[in-house]
């Protein structure tokens, strides 16, 4: 559906073979997020890639977006097909705690994503 244009113009996820809508992105939630990726490049290198809001394919039934997801390499390096994991997951919560430690906690713990 996604494919198709469905969802264009709508903040979607696909949680667990569920269509989440998700909430527009506020001021302050856009520099959490800004912020986070700026510490996490700093602290990481060149050797990592911080990925803001970029999807996660976790399989059929799911592909969320996290705020930031940091994998092995460099934009260069990677084919954009290959994001099933991450070396890291951050959500920025302001109005989905009870999702992001919930159902998302899971979702991410079950490929193998250590640090959430």
């Amino acid at each position: 559906m996604a494919a198709q244009g469905f969802f264009a113009l709508q903040r979607v996820q696909l949680i667990d073979g569920e269509i989440i809508q998700m909430s527009p992105i506020n001021n302050l939630h856009s520099a959490c997020i800004c912020l986070v990726q700026e510490a996490l490049q700093k602290a990481l290198g060149n050797a990592f890639w911080v990925r803001p809001q970029s999807t996660l394919d976790l399989g059929k039934y799911s592909q969320p977006d996290p705020d930031i997801s940091v994998v092995a390499g460099t934009p260069r390096s990677q084919h954009p097909r290959r994001y099933k994991t991450a070396l890291l997951v951050v959500e920025v919560s302001d109005t989905t705690l009870h999702i992001d430690r919930g159902r998302k906690l899971s979702l991410y713990a079950a490929p193998g994503i250590r640090e959430y």
